[in-house]
């Protein structure tokens, strides 16, 4: 919610409850809506998901519910990674590049 509250964009999957008490998976695309500066609601789109992102969805509760945390500790280094891979590939591959070029000149 403080991602949407800000203004910005949310997606991710969502457990629904039924009125029957039942629940139901959904991926969810949120939008905040508008009024001037001022966000007056959120529009939705939604799939179904699949069953290794409900799988995945599942275990995440499930960590949640047992008070410990979203991201396993070996994984919170992992978006940083992902992040600054392609810079780190990019920026070897150059450094190859130019030394090959270099003994070439």
């Amino acid at each position: 919610w403080s991602t949407l509250k800000q203004g910005l964009p949310w997606m991710g999957i969502v457990k629904n409850r039924c009125k029957s008490g039942d629940h139901y998976w959904v991926n969810a695309y949120v939008t905040p809506v508008f009024d001037g500066n001022q966000v007056i609601g959120y529009e939705s789109v939604r799939i179904k998901p699949t069953a290794e992102q409900i799988r995945r969805a599942e275990a995440l509760y499930q960590r949640i519910n047992q008070g410990k945390s979203a991201v396993p500790q070996r994984d919170k280094w992992l978006p940083v990674l992902q992040d600054w891979l392609p810079f780190i590939l990019v920026s070897q591959l150059s450094f190859m590049i130019g030394a090959s070029l270099n003994s070439h000149w």
